[in-house]
């Protein structure tokens, strides 16, 4: 029952939150995007594409993620049924000796925690350093395509500033999947 309440508060939770997260990348895309076409075509090319690379490699990294977390809340769930089982039944474990059994259990359980945990704990490493390394370059992109442009006189050195905080903006948005 605990387990259930906990999935459907998560559920709501989580639904509610990826909604107004959706929306305000919505009119962000549409506040932005406008500026950044009228900087460059291409450099608004290439957010929609970099966001579109960056979330399939994040979803394809985070996968299993999804498979670790359920089989952890499992043994997490067996390994409180025995604790439970234990504390009810002391006396007849203690009169029939089965402490050592007892231990073995739990011991293999435990075993299976910290080592599905210890999973966990590598997909998330690679998870943030491909979302750190992500989230760099964007400060990066938009001045080496605009760069060129004021070199040639094409644009004006405030243009550069414009150019990286719409691109930042817009990115923020178009990339939803890899920042949550």
């Amino acid at each position: 029952d605990q387990r259930i309440a906990e999935d459907a508060r998560a559920f709501a939770t989580t639904t509610l939150s990826l909604l107004l997260l959706m929306l305000n990348g919505i009119i962000t895309v549409l506040a932005f995007s406008g500026v950044l076409w009228s900087i460059s075509p291409l450099l608004f090319g290439v957010a929609v594409g970099y966001a579109g690379i960056g979330s399939l490699l994040t979803v394809l990294l985070g996968r299993p993620l999804l498979r670790l977390n359920y089989a952890q809340a499992d043994k997490e769930a067996f390994f409180r049924r025995d604790l439970v089982h234990i504390r009810e039944n002391a006396e007849s474990v203690a009169f029939l000796h089965r402490e050592g059994r007892m231990r073995a259990r739990l011991t293999t359980h435990l075993d299976g925690l910290t080592e599905n945990f210890g999973k966990i704990i590598k997909v998330n490493r690679h998870l943030s350093f491909f979302t750190t390394g992500y989230n760099y370059l964007i400060q990066i992109i938009p001045i080496l395509i605009v760069a060129p442009l004021f070199i040639r006189g094409d644009v004006e050195f405030g243009v550069i500033t414009q150019s990286s905080m719409s691109f930042s903006h817009l990115m923020g948005a178009f990339s939803l999947i890899v920042t949550q």
